[in-house]
């Protein structure tokens, strides 16, 4: 039966109860249960659940009298039922229904930046959501868990999962897309627990738990520390592998709903209305009349400083007399992961602590167990234990933003002209009759995911969660946060991607997955399963072996073709922008006719 506190009683109680406190009710009221109310799946208990009534605690009239039991002065005639959870590990989940719920434990390999969505409902007041997608592993499978986390009434773990962590997820559902692996979302029940919150936690002594640590045991750290990535652009499913345009025409970033098809100069009206940090995914219809390769700097510095600087791009409409939004080029450090030798266990909020503390809290890997393992044998004991500000930047209100020059060091840049390029026979005689074309400048370096390193903790989580409300002298100075060590890729393409019109076009990003630590890869296509080609790994995806001489040959195949493009834009700060193409549609994958847009 569900329990209900209302208005005074939640902050009072908030994060006072923990799953396993017994509670003695005085003034309670009995009512019918609020009809569109969620619920925690719980059908592996043998218990009878109510779900037409509810028990409703208010502050007055009654005045409900909430009381925590102790767990030494809890009676055995009390007949309570034991606290129980439903763990599935990797390999149990690929045979769980779509919408099933389980809870699950891993050890964290990739950490996704946070972004939001909008809402789209009116039942609750808040205009986004924020999410992060998140990978961990248990060792029964060479899959690992893909999470889709959103932000909810925990803020003190959500911003601090990185990788190497234990974490448990409760009440996660499962999620199934045609043609792409499973993934778990968090429902309104989900309770998340990182390092430094499962000490005395009920779960603690759940077979399947003990499983898990004693796996970790076995796990030797700079191996599974190599392999841990943060940030960058990861989109979760993929587009389905063929289109099927919507007679709706608002963009959506739920590949369960399919996308409607989007003019190209309609694009500024796009990119001006989003939020910060907020992810749309749109469609639009034309020819590649373009292709540029963009290689990483070879001049990356060894040491912490580099006599390189970048100059921010802007969004150009180049005909029009506006300008877009300004954003920073990417930087690209070839120097190696700095490796660790022990896990870090700082408990949630700690991610502003010093470096002297950070060592000394990170303790070793038998710290970190214990935190699991300390009261494995004592189950009567139990502790009792919102989304960020929306602080938006509206891409409308820089529109007319000077070009600035950012003169801050960085660990190496992108080159920003192109290595190669091809251009379509016609491209050179239509561009100079293009009204709007939307140009992004160079991949920005929070569009690639980057290795993860302990004594980066600090400022890869400031990185990748949402810019704080206000200044702070804890924050990690500018001279960390200039440090990024990309995953393994060579470099990235531009698309400029023109409209049936004819009269206008957008410069895409397309970066390639080089190599299967890329946290991209999971779910991927085998290697050989289509010719390797510029248009197979644009259509189809895959992991590119190929050299870039290779694949800028079958180029001009991409000659005249009509294509359905899917782009993932999203405003990662003040004037930037990013556009990046997830997938191509040729004609055979295009599901019925498309009107010309």
């Amino acid at each position: 039966m569900s329990m209900v506190l209302w208005n005074d009683l939640c902050p009072e109680w908030y994060q006072r109860l923990a799953v396993g406190s017994v509670l003695h009710l005085q003034h309670y009221t009995l009512k019918r249960s609020y009809r569109n109310r969620s619920r925690p799946q719980l059908s592996y208990l043998p218990l009878l659940t109510f779900h037409t009534i509810e028990i409703c605690l208010n502050p007055r009239n009654p005045s409900a009298v909430v009381t925590v039991i102790p767990p030494k002065s809890v009676q055995p005639q009390w007949s309570l039922p034991e606290v129980t959870f439903n763990f599935c590990t990797r390999s149990e989940v690929e045979g769980l229904a779509s919408n099933q719920a389980c809870d699950l434990i891993g050890l964290v390999i990739y950490v996704g930046r946070v972004e939001r969505i909008r809402n789209k409902g009116n039942s609750i007041p808040e205009k986004f959501w924020t999410y992060r997608w998140i990978h961990a592993v248990d060792g029964t499978s060479d899959c690992p868990f893909i999470l889709e986390i959103f932000a909810s009434s925990q803020p003190e773990i959500f911003n601090n999962i990185c990788p190497m962590t234990y974490l448990v997820c409760t009440q996660m559902r499962v999620c199934r897309e045609a043609g792409s692996s499973l993934y778990l979302t968090s429902s309104a029940e989900t309770q998340l627990f990182i390092t430094g919150c499962h000490r005395k936690q009920p779960y603690v002594s759940d077979p399947k738990v003990k499983v898990f640590i004693q796996w970790t045991k076995t796990l030797k750290e700079t191996t599974v520390l190599r392999k841990t990535r943060v940030g960058g652009h990861y989109c979760y499913p993929p587009p389905p592998p063929t289109y099927t345009p919507s007679t709706s025409s608002t963009p959506s970033r739920d590949c369960e709903a399919p996308l409607s098809l989007m003019a190209v100069a309609d694009l500024q009206r796009e990119l001006a209305g989003l939020h910060y940090r907020e992810h749309r995914t749109v469609a639009i219809q034309g020819h590649i009349a373009a292709v540029q390769y963009h290689s990483w700097s070879q001049e990356a510095p060894q040491s912490g400083t580099n006599t390189a600087q970048h100059t921010p791009r802007k969004i150009q409409q180049v005909g029009s007399g506006s300008v877009g939004v300004a954003r920073e080029s990417v930087s690209a450090s070839s120097t190696g992961l700095m490796e660790h030798a022990v896990m870090s266990a700082a408990p949630p909020g700690d991610s502003t602590a010093s470096p002297k503390r950070r060592k000394i809290d990170q303790g070793t890997k038998q710290t970190r167990l214990a935190d699991l393992q300390e009261d494995e044998d004592d189950e009567s004991q139990y502790d009792d234990d919102d989304e960020s500000g929306e602080g938006h930047s509206n891409l409308a209100s820089v529109e007319q933003s000077p070009l600035t020059t950012d003169n801050r060091q960085t660990a190496s840049t992108v080159a920003l002209d192109p290595s190669a390029s091809w251009e379509s026979s016609v491209w050179a005689l239509l561009k100079q009759n293009i009204v709007n074309h939307f140009r992004c400048g160079s991949l920005d370096r929070e569009s690639m995911a980057e290795k993860f390193s302990f004594d980066d903790r600090d400022a890869l989580l400031y990185r990748i969660n949402l810019s704080p409300s206000s200044w702070s002298p804890d924050l990690p100075s500018d001279t960390i946060l200039d440090t990024h060590t990309p995953v393994d890729a060579s470099g990235y393409f531009t698309l400029t991607i023109l409209g049936l019109n004819q009269q206008a076009a957008v410069n895409a990003v397309f970066v390639p997955v080089f190599s299967s630590d890329d946290p991209r890869a999971v779910g991927m296509p085998a290697p050989g399963l289509h010719d390797n080609t510029l248009m197979a790994f644009l259509s189809l995806g895959g992991i590119c072996a190929q050299t870039t001489e290779t694949l800028l040959s079958s180029a001009p195949a991409l000659e005249g073709v009509k294509v359905v493009c899917v782009l993932d834009v999203c405003l990662l700060g003040p004037e930037r922008v990013e556009i990046i193409c997830s997938k191509i549609y040729q004609t055979a994958h295009i599901s019925a006719d498309v009107s010309p847009v």
